[in-house]
């Protein structure tokens, strides 16, 4: 993704590839206005279209005649019916199997559950597209009844203990949104097959837009928690920001507060972030800050962020990154992980040596994404003399 968010007309050239890309959005459901006209540029979500799926009235096509979906419930029938022993089946079928099982409970407990205020009947049958809107959606069997009853992590045999508990389930759900059946039958399943919305937002052919949602419990792109000064709200693009570029993962620096020496006990009073001057509390509950790595080439890349420390001796230290990553695997300190880091900014001796001994690594988590971790790793004070 280039450094500055698309204008209007590229965003309307990616969805338009899109919709014209014959082994993923070609025929996707677009929405129709109130007079009935085709809205072209406007693709609908497979959580809406399920939820109303022949109402022709909504969409061009109708759902039902649209090969991308069609393709998508096909592929879902192959694995529940057992027709198929493609890879991605166990883990449709584990989807399947707690989303049944939660309309079981639903169904079972909805004239007696007191503190789900139910009213009415339940929802049902259990048809395909009911089932596929609930999957989708990533959303419990609840109609009728208050908006936090029969929660998919409550449902009964997905306990914490169980081998298939919920978490494991729902890690699998994130997994399927993005799994490649590349090596696998790409005339019937590409790249996004399971769910082609999600190649829209993030696919590098399209949006390509990589940390926002591109369905409903995507959060482990679009779920961020970072600090700042306030909130800034642009509309029609990132002209005159203060910083212009998409977000980016954090960089997490580590640090280890407090050696107790013979003689004495240093800790680090304060840090500064992308500042030569610190001006942060460093608390000994939370050794640790993160700074985000930035658009490599930019003024905001981490390689143009220094970092400080001063001690409660009153020392001062510095360290810059030099070089983006990609950075080393190796977890330990490591000559080509010390390699990334500039400690030319000391001129004190015990803090030069403090200094040589911070590296820097990244790790590659086991999530839907396969996200990768930065990491800087940093040593607590050497003594004062």
């Amino acid at each position: 993704m280039s450094a500055r968010p698309t204008d209007i007309t590229g965003f309307m050239t990616k969805i338009g590839d899109f919709l014209k890309s014959a082994d993923l959005g070609q025929g996707w459901p677009v929405y129709k206005d109130s007079a009935g006209a085709t809205i072209a540029t406007k693709p609908a979500s497979a959580l809406d279209f399920f939820l109303n799926f022949n109402d022709a009235k909504l969409y061009d096509p109708n759902p039902p005649q649209s090969p991308p979906v069609m393709r998508m419930q096909a592929m879902w029938q192959e694995c529940t019916g057992g027709k198929t022993t493609d890879p991605v089946c166990p883990l449709i079928n584990d989807v399947t199997d707690l989303l049944k099982a939660n309309y079981a409970n639903y169904t079972a407990k909805f004239h007696s559950q007191g503190s789900w205020n139910c009213t009415g009947s339940p929802a049902g049958p259990l048809t395909d597209q009911l089932l596929l809107a609930h999957l989708y959606g990533w959303g419990p069997f609840s109609e009728n009844c208050a908006s936090d009853a029969n929660l998919l992590q409550d449902t009964p045999g997905y306990e914490p203990s169980k081998s298939k508990s919920y978490a494991a389930v729902k890690n699998e759900f994130d997994h399927l949104q993005y799994w490649d059946f590349a090596d696998h039958d790409k005339s019937k399943y590409g790249t996004y097959q399971f769910h082609p919305y999600v190649g829209l937002i993030h696919g590098s052919d399209f949006i390509n837009a990589p940390y926002v949602y591109a369905y409903s419990v995507d959060d482990a792109v679009g779920n961020m928690q970072t600090d700042g000064t306030g909130l800034i709200i642009a509309v029609g693009g990132p002209a005159n920001l203060p910083n212009p570029d998409h977000a980016t993962p954090d960089v997490h620096f580590n640090y280890g507060y407090e050696t107790k020496y013979p003689s004495e006990t240093i800790n680090f009073a304060q840090y500064g972030r992308c500042t030569a001057t610190p001006n942060a509390t460093a608390n000994p509950d939370f050794a640790s800050f993160p700074i985000p790595l930035g658009i490599d080439g930019s003024k905001s890349s981490i390689v143009n962020c220094p970092v400080s420390f001063v001690d409660n001796t009153k020392r001062s230290y510095q360290l810059k990154i030099t070089k983006p990553p990609p950075w080393p695997t190796n977890p330990g300190y490591s000559p080509e992980g010390h390699s990334f880091i500039d400690c030319g900014g000391n001129t004190n001796p015990q803090v030069q040596g403090w200094c040589n001994a911070i590296w820097v690594y990244q790790q590659t988590l086991d999530d839907s994404r396969a996200t990768t971790v930065y990491n800087v790793q940093i040593g607590a004070p050497p003594p004062s003399h």
